[in-house]
């Protein structure tokens, strides 16, 4: 996979939309939407969503690291990853947001705003999360975690590297 961070904040398609590492399949989805599956057969699944706001950029360069470490085998993929740059055009601008806030469109939210990239994009997300878990058994554990601030998210990496916290060590060892 070319770089996915680059080719997000450029607008530019990948040479390839899919392929395989000796861990797992990726899929380019669409502009900031990548998804990875582990060869072994698992039953849970993370959403890691940031970049809603185009000037919150510490967990976009924590999702982009992670994803580094994922396909240089650094680290295994034990759980199905869909991984989601929010808001493509405001991270290029460096702006909170270009039109409205998608951070105030979820749950089919994004209906009451005028349209706009964002609320196609908002609206999109849902059917991109039901194409990610279709099939899913009712015991699987699905994660959604959008971090907000890197604060948050950088322990989380942390603890999951060093399988330090229960549920981002199944994340990392299954």
């Amino acid at each position: 996979m070319d770089d996915f961070l680059a080719l997000t904040l450029a607008g530019r398609l990948p040479h390839h939309f899919h392929g395989q590492t000796a861990h797992f399949r990726w899929h380019w989805i669409d502009c900031g939407i990548l998804q990875l599956i582990p060869h072994e057969p698992c039953d849970r699944s993370l959403v890691l969503s940031s970049g809603l706001h185009g000037n919150e950029t510490a967990p976009v360069e924590i999702t982009d690291l992670l994803l580094r470490q994922l396909f240089r085998g650094e680290i295994p993929l034990r759980w199905r990853l869909l991984a989601i740059f929010g808001n493509p055009p405001a991270l290029r601008a460096n702006k909170r947001y270009m039109h409205s806030d998608i951070n105030r469109m979820f749950g089919e939210r994004w209906r009451a705003f005028s349209a706009s990239d964002e609320t196609v994009r908002a609206g999109s997300w849902s059917m991109r999360w039901r194409d990610f878990m279709p099939g899913r058994p009712a015991s699987a554990g699905t994660w959604i975690y959008i971090p907000p601030y890197a604060v948050r998210c950088i322990p989380a990496l942390v603890s999951c590297r060093r399988g330090i916290r229960r549920g981002m060590k199944r994340f990392c060892a299954g």
